[in-house]
């Protein structure tokens, strides 16, 4: 069976995306504050764009959106240079 590059990118981010989300739920749900690391990372990458919202579920979806996209673009990567080095695996050097 034949793997794409987008269809590798994908599973991979997902997964990658899913795992470190589950994690900080863990630990935000262990210490009592769940969706704390989300919301403080959101309120971050919002103010970065100067933008201050204080709305929990609003900024923890919008971190959520962004964590998933980074991921995404970081498997699709990922999976461009494995394919790539199945081709020339000098790549990897």
């Amino acid at each position: 069976m034949r793997h794409t590059i987008l269809r590798d990118g994908v599973v991979a981010g997902l997964l990658g995306a899913a795992s470190v989300a589950l994690w900080f739920f863990c630990v935000d749900l262990f210490v009592g504050h769940p969706f704390q690391t989300p919301f403080v990372l959101g309120r971050g990458l919002l103010g970065i764009i100067g933008v201050a919202p204080t709305n929990v579920p609003l900024v923890v979806a919008t971190y959520t959106v962004f964590h998933f996209v980074a991921f995404l673009g970081v498997g699709m990567l990922t999976a461009a240079i494995v394919h790539w080095a199945e081709r020339v695996p000098t790549v990897l050097a």
